[in-house]
């Protein structure tokens, strides 16, 4: 791997995009990611030669965009930390889909690993042990009903 240094929150964001993208077509393009990024894609080919110098996408101008190995390891990290938040949100706190979705955006570039690590525990420990799991969530739930009518 080239010059991989610790990637700010927008290269992240693009990444696990190409990764998304990837997984549907095989392939990226700058016209697709700038559409699912919201951005102009002269800003999408700036980081795409970022993420082309740290060896994690292949990418010549015009071309399609893959992943590199690790890019594909780094985008799956990513993209595995934005779906176990998203559903934390949504199975734990009772926030909603696009509320959700929204958030884990946001916080997955900045959560602390032992934090997350202790997300995806808890989650696991509701997927195990659903006897208990359904009477936790549905008393929180509960309390969220009367605390909101309060």
């Amino acid at each position: 791997m080239k010059k991989r240094n610790k990637l700010s929150a927008s290269l992240e964001n693009y990444l696990e995009t190409i990764k998304i993208l990837c997984d549907e077509k095989g392939f990226a393009r700058v016209k697709d990611i700038s559409i699912m990024v919201k951005v102009e894609m002269p800003s999408v080919t700036t980081a795409l030669k970022s993420l082309k110098e740290k060896g994690l996408i292949l990418y010549e101008k015009y071309g399609y965009i893959k992943l590199t190995p690790d890019g594909n390891k780094v985008s799956e990290k990513i993209y595995n930390r934005h779906e176990n938040l998203k559903e934390f949100f949504k199975k734990v706190l009772y926030i909603d889909s696009k509320t959700a979705e929204e958030e884990a955006c946001k916080v997955e570039h900045v959560i602390k690993p032992h934090t997350f690590n202790r997300i995806v525990s808890f989650l696991n420990f509701l997927n195990e042990y659903p006897e208990i799991s359904n009477s936790i969530l549905e008393s929180f739930k509960l309390y969220l009903e009367i605390e909101s009518k309060s």
